[in-house]
């Protein structure tokens, strides 16, 4: 049975007047008005929450953020919610996400279901510590060091400029293994 490719291509904050598909006069988006001709156009799309983060948990989890519990700076999606990834790995899509900003970083949990996890961005992170360095996540034990990690990483605009991060989609989407799932969130 012939199963087709998923990809999901997010877009934060993209105002659809900028859009020619959309009756625009910016022109600027030639590759985005060729997938919208080929494809379905939505003219009325709501978002969950007016942030990043929880609406992208709403994304991957068929959610509202009453329900799946990220509504502030510090939630992490938990383990229980099931997301899209977990659904299409266990039907046996092979699963990626190559991500361009820190608000949907794994430690927030939105690396469930995903055989690869790509959220390295252009700006690194400096974690500096006199102690030895484990990996900044509560499921490895440092409360502490996981706090200040992600205290850091909030105050930092860590993102991977859009060329990177569709170099790195590319990259991933050559991998021999099909079907596939990727997300460019």
């Amino acid at each position: 049975m012939h199963r087709p490719n998923v990809l999901l291509i997010t877009v934060d904050t993209l105002r659809p007047d900028f859009l020619s598909c959309y009756g625009g006069t910016h022109e600027q988006t030639p590759h985005i008005d060729a997938l919208a001709t080929a494809g379905v156009t939505f003219t009325q799309a709501v978002a969950t929450a007016p942030w990043t983060r929880p609406s992208m948990a709403s994304v991957l989890t068929g959610h509202y953020p009453l329900t799946h519990g990220v509504r502030s700076r510090f939630d992490r999606l938990a383990d229980e919610r099931v997301t899209l990834a977990e659904m299409l790995h266990a039907a046996g899509y092979r699963t990626g996400a190559l991500v361009s900003s820190f608000e949907v970083d794994h430690i927030f949990g939105f690396d469930q279901g995903f055989d690869t996890y790509d959220d390295r961005f252009d700006a690194p992170i400096a974690v500096v510590s006199k102690r030895p360095l484990h990996i900044a996540s509560v499921f490895h034990g440092d409360v502490e060091q996981d706090q200040g990690v992600r205290r850091r990483k909030l105050q930092n605009t860590g993102m991977r400029a859009d060329e990177r991060t569709t170099d790195a989609a590319i990259g991933w989407l050559r991998l021999p293994m099909l079907p596939v799932v990727a997300l460019l969130l």
